[in-house]
């Protein structure tokens, strides 16, 4: 028996259903990890083995049965090729909600799979469940330590060989079910962090990176610009996650017009 078939999975009758379990799984888990982190830095007590157990993502397995001939799909997504388990950890399910359902809606719809949902081996490592950075301000307690407690980063495992053709797809077992798996995907999350200074969710799919801060400031006195005139935009995320929306942007700029008008006929009159 191998580690994957030792563990519980449930099968999914739907796409739906396997990214509610998944959602609901990664929930369990990222909040057993910082509800153990805010005990630690509070009280120092470490988590026991069977706390330290929930600390792992959530896995998303499929089997693949072929009968005869595989379907023809002109698709570059949401297809298997050979039969065969495929399987891979999944981070923020809630947050991908749309993708997960995209792609595992028509993998159900067009081919003879069983999707499951279980518990993967994989931890979930601690700073991935820090929200803010801030948490371990004057609590005394430093990454190194935690690291010594927690399941910590290890970029040597959050590898890019699938998506540079360097996968070892002989001796997979199981195959991996898509290009990177939640570490991998976590890790970038974070640097989309690092980068904007702001929650990853506000990010879109384009993303233009400088460094130049003149650059950075021609962009943000744009985006208010067409934030007041272009009705299809609603808001501009800063960093710090300060939110200018559409209605505050359009009455600042009136009180700035209206102070503008009083300087002016001040002016006249003083004239």
């Amino acid at each position: 028996m191998t580690a994957i078939e030792s563990r519980t999975f449930t099968v999914a009758a739907s796409a739906e259903a396997a990214v509610d379990q998944l959602a609901e799984l990664h929930a369990q888990a990222t909040t057993a990890l910082n509800q153990a982190l805010k005990r630690y830095i509070s009280a120092r007590t470490e988590p026991n083995a069977a706390e330290r157990s929930l600390f792992r993502y959530p896995e998303l397995r499929l089997t693949y049965q072929c009968h005869g001939e595989v379907p023809a799909s002109t698709r570059a997504y949401a297809k298997v090729q050979a039969p065969g388990v495929y399987a891979v950890t999944v981070t923020q399910p809630a947050a991908f909600r749309n993708y997960l359902l995209d792609q595992l809606r028509p993998l159900m719809r067009d081919f003879n799979v069983q999707v499951e949902v279980g518990m993967s081996e994989r931890n979930i490592p601690y700073p991935y469940v820090i929200e803010q950075g801030d948490e371990l301000a004057g609590s005394g307690v430093t990454a190194a330590e935690l690291a010594r407690v927690f399941p910590s980063t290890d970029l040597s495992a959050a590898t890019d060989d699938i998506a540079d053709g360097l996968y070892d797809w002989e001796n997979a077992d199981p195959y991996p079910l898509a290009l990177f798996d939640a570490a991998r995907v976590d890790f970038s999350l974070r640097r989309l962090v690092h980068y904007t200074g702001s929650d990853w969710r506000h990010v879109q799919p384009w993303i233009l990176l400088t460094n130049y801060h003149r650059y950075v400031d021609q962009f943000i006195r744009h985006g208010l610009d067409v934030l007041r005139e272009d009705s299809r935009f609603v808001r501009m995320v800063l960093p710090g996650n300060v939110v200018s929306n559409a209605a505050w942007t359009k009455a600042r700029h009136r009180r700035s017009l209206a102070a503008c008008s009083g300087i002016a006929t001040r002016c006249r009159r003083t004239t």
